[in-house]
């Protein structure tokens, strides 16, 4: 130790005799980059040579794409910066090496293309997969970059027009990711911004204007968190093979009935009649004609095809007919293909079950089920605290019936498995100051559900459906009108090609005139398919009071029917809507063809204003009773 200082002192005391002297000694600092373009070094201060003893701060810069690793040469170590003694001439590499994993920014809420208003809150997130802290900067029209140690960030004090956001993101060693840029346009929200809704009560009545439709504000939307459910359309499925079949037994909801290939007892692929699962089929007798099994999915068949019957109540039935149908181009008769069982009648045990078979059925080709997803959409699994539970029923409001069910706690396992949460779109558009979906040439009438609670099958089914169709056949149904009021129908030349909410309705009521579940008619028309109105026409409830009006199911032409107007490929899609992103949403889709099934407070509507607005005065959500479709919106 002493031998140091004595050194030290003695090397101190010949600089300045040598500087005293006027003898300049200047000494050159070498500084080398491994692997070349790894990062740059910045020394303080920045000179070309320095004088004996003078000190440099050096500090390692990485590169995009790499971080610092240590100090080799004449300074060794990892600190960064680093200080390093002019003793002599000296010779520093600054070693970096390759980050597989630097900092990603990447956008998952927010506008994204429309802001309405100056406090909507924009959201952004990053990650870093080797574990280091990731910082965040923004800008905003290519001002000061500011840090953010949140991922948020608040619009304030912004002026119309469009203005163009930018994040990036920074870990602890200063290495950035890429500048991810958006473009919004700002947009005071307006109290006569509205969507617009179609009601299936009919023209007049309950309404000011009469037309059949009302309409609801964004904000009110926003303030009563309005579920709103998308079907998406199937342009694409065609039908190829279908399973006939005849019951004898007098109560429904006992039987389970199953088609499949291959071993009743241990099938290779099988799919149930109306899958009870999701409640029952009513305590009414099957029938007395021949019914329709769309199971083209079940395609390539090479072996056994069986009909099972679970039986399980104190009622014996029979099966009386079972056969399957092959069509190349699908029709309602004479098919490419056909394979009928022998041996029946056969008889259906109580509280058992029993089968029939036909062997050596061969048919193709193979059946592709890819689901025609919205590609534009960012989605989340579903989250069961965002719906309601065993609510709702046919309440009956000044003669019209209501109907919606929402969900029940056993619909949770068909929910995550058929239902995504839209929580933004990936890219925005500037969108037109509205869009009329109602004002299509593929729009069937306003019609009128009477006092049955079919509102579900009537938003789902009467106008989606038909819609849906309508676009993808090229129907034409601008002069259809609706004729005879309350216990009316749409004009007969039309009936052909407007879908029957009977045909839904009645399958999936539990034979009960109480409502229907989103559930039960969306699973129905993805599995099953929908009649025309023309093959099984649509009925209020009789002044005689019988039941068949909600309880009679549809003979075979219908069903032979339905698989023409089976929506097989379409996702079923939610909004919850919390804020005006999600209406940004909800408008996109809307502008883009969609039609929206929200369910909303029927007893309000009494509330509307005098041109039919629902605003956030006027729109109290209690409880939700009832299911109207939004068509279109205007801002």
């Amino acid at each position: 130790m002493k031998k140091t200082i004595i050194f030290s002192l003695l090397l101190l005391i010949a600089v300045m005799f040598i500087v005293s002297c006027g003898i300049s000694v200047l000494y050159t600092l070498t500084i080398t980059i491994s692997p070349t373009g790894g990062g740059t070094v910045l020394r303080n201060p920045t000179k070309s040579e320095y004088i004996l003893l003078e000190f440099v701060e050096l500090t390692a810069v990485p590169a995009n794409g790499y971080i610092f690793d240590h100090w080799e040469g004449d300074m060794t170590g990892t600190a960064n910066p680093s200080t390093i003694s002019m003793t002599s001439n000296k010779a520093v590499t600054a070693v970096f090496v390759q980050n597989s994993f630097p900092p990603v920014v990447t956008k998952v809420s927010g506008p994204s293309g429309i802001v309405y208003s100056n406090s909507q809150n924009f959201s952004w997130s990053g990650y870093d997969f080797d574990g280091t802290i990731v910082y965040y900067e923004y800008r905003k029209d290519s001002g000061a970059w500011q840090i953010t140690y949140n991922t948020s960030y608040i619009w304030n004090s912004i002026s119309e027009g469009s203005h163009t956001f930018e994040v990036r993101a920074k870990d602890n060693i200063g290495l950035y990711s890429s500048i991810v840029s958006w473009n919004f346009t700002y947009q005071v929200l307006s109290p006569t911004d509205t969507f617009k809704l179609a009601n299936s009560w009919g023209i007049g009545g309950w309404e000011n204007v009469p037309d059949g439709f009302l309409y609801i504000t964004y904000q009110a939307m926003i303030n009563n968190q309005v579920n709103c459910f998308i079907l998406t359309p199937d342009y694409s499925y065609e039908p190829h093979c279908i399973a006939t079949f005849e019951l004898n037994h007098p109560v429904r909801n006992e039987c389970d009935v199953t088609v499949g290939v291959g071993d009743p007892s241990s099938p290779v692929k099988q799919k149930e009649f109306i899958d009870i699962t999701y409640g029952d089929t009513g305590a009414y007798p099957y029938p007395d004609n021949k019914m329709v099994l769309d199971i083209t999915e079940l395609l390539p068949i090479n072996g056994n095809v069986f009909l099972k019957v679970v039986n399980s109540g104190s009622s014996a039935g029979q099966i009386e007919y079972f056969s399957i149908e092959y069509y190349n181009t699908y029709a309602l008769s004479n098919p490419d293909q056909k394979y009928t069982a022998v041996g029946l009648p056969i008889n259906i045990p109580t509280y058992g079950n029993n089968s029939i078979s036909i062997p050596g059925v061969s048919l193709a080709p193979a059946f592709t089920n890819q689901k025609e997803a919205i590609s534009n959409l960012i989605t989340e699994d579903f989250n069961p605290a965002d719906f309601e539970y065993d609510q709702g029923g046919n309440v009956v409001i000044d003669g019209h019936g209501t109907g919606w069910l929402g969900f029940r706690e056993n619909d949770i396992p068909w929910l995550e498995k058929n239902v995504k949460k839209i929580v933004g779109l990936k890219e925005y558009t500037i969108l037109p100051d509205s869009a009329d979906n109602s004002d299509s040439q593929y729009f069937p009438p306003i019609g009128n559900q009477g006092n049955v609670g079919s509102c579900v099958a009537w938003s789902f089914g009467y106008y989606t459906n038909t819609y849906y169709n309508a676009i993808k056949y090229g129907w034409d149904l601008s002069s259809a009108t609706w004729i005879g009021g309350y216990y009316g129908n749409p004009s007969p030349a039309y009936q052909d090609r407007i879908m029957s909410p009977n045909f839904v309705y009645n399958q999936i009521n539990s034979g009960l005139d109480d409502g229907a579940y989103y559930v039960d008619a969306i699973d129905f028309i993805s599995s099953i398919g929908e009649s025309s109105w023309e093959k099984f026409p649509y009925e209020t409830n009789p002044e005689n009071g019988t039941m068949n009006y909600c309880t009679d199911w549809p003979g075979e032409q219908a069903y032979r029917e339905a698989p023409l107007y089976r929506n097989d490929k379409g996702t079923l899609y939610y909004v919850q809507v919390t804020d005006l992103s999600d209406i940004a949403t909800l408008k996109s889709l809307v502008d883009s063809g969609y039609l929206v099934s929200v369910s909303i407070d029927a007893n309000q509507y009494s509330h509307m204003t005098s041109n039919d607005v629902w605003n956030a005065a006027t729109y109290h959500v209690v409880s939700t009773n009832h299911a109207n479709t939004i068509v279109g919106y205007s801002n």
